[in-house]
Order: structure tokens, then C-alpha cells, then sequence
């Protein structure tokens, strides 16, 4: 799956579904280690990523890495 975050496109390799809903298109972090994306059918809390260009890495690195 892929998304477009910060102008950039963000692979999701590893992810689960979240309880907590949030509207489609949208995208939210929770403290610095967890980010939940809206979906049509729900909600996922990415747990692998590979951003545009770089490696796959723990979503938790990669949000460090946004700030």
C-alpha cells in the first residue's frame, strides 16, 4: 500500500488495524511512535514503512525522522 506523506510517497510493508477510527485520507501521531491512517474500511497503524528513495525501517524511525 502507498500513500503520499509530507510530499513524498511512503510504502507501507508491515501494518495492522486500528480500533480507533480516524476519516479516510487523513493521518495522525499518536506520541512520537505510533501513526494511525484513515482508510475507507478503517483505520491502520503502519508498522513498517519505506520512504521515497530510503529504506524499509520501523515506522518509530521514520516518524524520528520527520521532525
Amino acid at each position: 500500500s502507498f500513500l503520499q506523506m509530507d510530499g513524498k510517497r511512503l510504502k507501507i510493508t508491515k501494518a495492522k488495524v486500528a480500533e480507533q477510527k480516524i476519516d479516510a485520507g487523513k493521518s495522525e501521531v499518536i506520541g512520537s511512535t505510533t501513526l494511525l491512517i484513515g482508510t475507507k474500511k478503517g483505520t491502520l497503524i503502519p508498522l513498517r514503512v519505506q520512504p521515497e528513495s530510503k529504506k524499509e525501517m520501523d515506522v518509530e524511525e521514520f516518524l524520528r525522522g520527520r521532525r
